[in-house]
């Protein structure tokens, strides 16, 4: 019978193989295919005020709004993704072709039904703004002429998803060009050339005059990294939970006492002021009527700034304490799932809401009572839910053969015929020798090279 210390080495062993199981980055909060379920709830709150908007942009003035959450998160998503995989072999490639995977198959099939559907449809198609539509440039000629491109009106909320592809093709060479130390000042460098250009007179649907949301959700990135309000403890396996807690110095800011909850991140005492002064101007521009209800506010560059500022300060807010009580509306399972499918009810919602419009007219149904409303907006979500489970959900399936690449293992250094392994391993993050010897007691060969 073993007896009570043999039990507890076997437990301990087991520890360690199953986290040795999973995918690990030393220094990580967690790994990257994890999935932050209260950013689908915010996304599924920034769709539910754009639908909002569209059914009653008379009664919710600023519900264009919803829009520059999205730009934020995906601004943080982007950077975040850049900041952690840029090294890696094949990146590049393999970064716009999961962006391709994510965005184009449904937007191309929506543009493809409204196109071959132009004969019957009660409005009229421009297909001279056809080739702008399926390259994402509708919205260029805004710069010369003041007024974008419009294929049809059921797509005109398609710009933001140009704008989106606009910022996917700058945005990386950017971060090339800067690094990791210049994410932070090139990010500021945008949010202010975007305000200049609200203020001189850009249109209000071109990049540069909405670039600073995905500016705001990089600073995100760079500053509070992966999922930083996540409490789970750092996995590191060449230490046990002992050596972990006498090695590490002491500090006050330090990623465990972070997790642990003892204290908040320090991006909160920028984040919380920030939340405050935004909701406060905010409030003060809707008394005096300063949201707008249709077009773009009267002053677009304070006005769009506070908005970013607010959002941004939600998204960083969100992540410092996801996973913990204060977060807990934003587990709701059902404002997570219209996150997911938060994207298919974008692209459908407005094509639904304006030929539910048109057959009234034609039929002779004055106003818009609620049960239409309601009946448009069941077929608008039925058709995301079936979208992204029979084509969407698939085609990101195929995201997993194209993965960022892996982490080229760096060349042992060779001192007289001797390998340096103990320098090799600490450069490469990468110690699981030691502890599958203790698991599994296997023997390596002293030349063996361990991967990641």
């Amino acid at each position: 019978m073993p007896n009570e210390e043999e039990r507890g080495n076997r437990a301990r062993e087991s520890t360690v193989s199953t986290r040795i199981d999973r995918p690990t980055t030393i220094n990580a909060a967690v790994s990257s295919s994890d999935r932050v379920a209260e950013l689908d709830s915010l996304r599924g709150l920034a769709c539910l005020l754009i639908v909002l908007y569209h059914f009653k942009p008379d009664r919710i003035p600023g519900g264009w709004a919803g829009v520059d959450f999205f730009l934020i998160l995906s601004g943080y998503l982007i950077t975040n993704i850049i900041l952690k995989y840029h090294d890696r072999p094949g990146f590049l490639r393999a970064f716009y072709i999961r962006r391709w995977l994510r965005i184009c198959p449904l937007y191309y099939l929506t543009l493809v039904i409204v196109a071959v559907a132009s004969p019957i449809l009660p409005r009229s198609t421009n297909f001279g703004g056809l080739f702008q539509a399926a390259t994402y440039t509708q919205n260029i000629e805004a710069y010369w002429s003041g007024r974008p491109i419009v294929f049809s009106q059921y797509l005109t909320h398609t710009w933001s998803l140009a704008i989106e592809e606009q910022f996917y093709l700058i945005w990386p060479p950017i971060l090339y060009l800067t690094g990791r130390r210049g994410v932070v000042p090139a990010a500021i460098a945008v949010v202010c050339l975007s305000v200049w250009a609200r203020e001189s007179g850009f249109h209000w649907w071109l990049l540069i005059a909405r670039c600073d949301g995905f500016a705001l959700g990089a600073i995100l990135a760079a500053t509070l990294g992966d999922r930083a309000g996540d409490r789970r403890p750092i996995v590191d396996p060449r230490r046990n939970a002992d050596q972990e807690r006498s090695s590490r110095p002491k500090r006050y800011f330090s990623q465990e006492r972070f997790r642990s909850g003892r204290i908040d991140h320090p991006m909160n005492y920028i984040l919380v002021p920030t939340f405050i002064i935004s909701s406060l101007y905010l409030m003060y521009l809707f008394s005096i009527g300063g949201i707008s209800r249709l077009g773009a506010p009267r002053r677009p560059g304070s006005t769009i700034l506070a908005i970013d500022l607010f959002g941004c300060s939600v998204v960083g807010l969100t992540l410092s304490y996801a996973g913990s009580r204060l977060a807990s509306p934003l587990r709701n399972k059902t404002l997570g799932y219209i996150g997911k499918i938060s994207y298919g009810v974008y692209m459908y919602h407005l094509i639904i809401i304006m030929l539910g419009d048109d057959i009234a007219e034609r039929v002779g149904l004055r106003g818009k009572p609620f049960w239409r409303e309601a009946l448009e907006a069941a077929v608008f979500f039925a058709m995301a839910a079936v979208s992204y489970r029979y084509i969407e959900r698939p085609i990101l399936a195929l995201k997993d053969r194209m993965p960022y690449g892996r982490t080229l293992p760096k060349k042992p250094v060779d001192r007289g015929g001797f390998r340096d392994r103990e320098k090799t391993d600490d450069r490469r993050g990468v110690s699981v020798r030691n502890a599958l010897n203790s698991v599994s007691m296997i023997s390596f060969n002293e030349d063996e090279e361990v991967d990641r």
